[in-house]
């Protein structure tokens, strides 16, 4: 037998696992209750239809060159959907209309938040802020249609 008493025997040894085991079950109610709302908010897209991005003059085909320089003018998107398209402009703003024209709701989301949302009026104008950075996404919903972009970089 060993002189440490820790380890004479197997009764000793199964009760410090086991309280490991127990140490390691041990989940702080802030992750449950942030376990529960993502589980919660897996659904909540599924009646969105996704756009497709059909223009993006960020990627506009020209000359491709080492000496190439940025276009200095606002950034246009065309995001197509059967019901419900969405034409942005990106400068200072982001600028949009909704094809075909109609007042509806637009939400502008970050990742982890809604940073803006507006009324398109009865020509489907609207007009939100620029984010700072980072993935964003639009929501679009109408009366008859409710679209969301994918995640762009703006």
């Amino acid at each position: 037998m060993s002189a440490n008493p820790r380890h004479n025997g197997d009764d000793p040894l199964l009760a410090e696992l086991a309280e490991a085991q127990d140490a390691a079950r041990a989940v702080p109610e802030s992750m449950r209750v942030a376990a529960r709302a993502a589980f919660a908010w897996r659904t909540v897209d599924e009646e969105l239809e996704l756009l497709v991005l059909a223009h993006d003059s960020a990627l506009a085909a020209g000359p491709a060159g080492v000496r190439d320089v940025p276009s200095d003018g606002p950034r246009a998107l065309t995001f197509q959907g059967a019901a419900l398209s969405v034409e942005i402009e990106v400068g200072a703003d982001v600028m949009g209309q909704l094809v075909p024209p109609q007042p509806g709701r637009v939400t502008l989301s970050g990742t982890r938040e809604v940073l803006a949302e507006t009324a398109a009026d009865a020509l489907g104008c609207f007009r939100l802020p620029r984010p700072e950075g980072g993935p964003v996404r639009l929501v679009c919903r109408t009366d008859d249609a409710a679209v969301t972009t994918g995640w762009i970089r703006l």
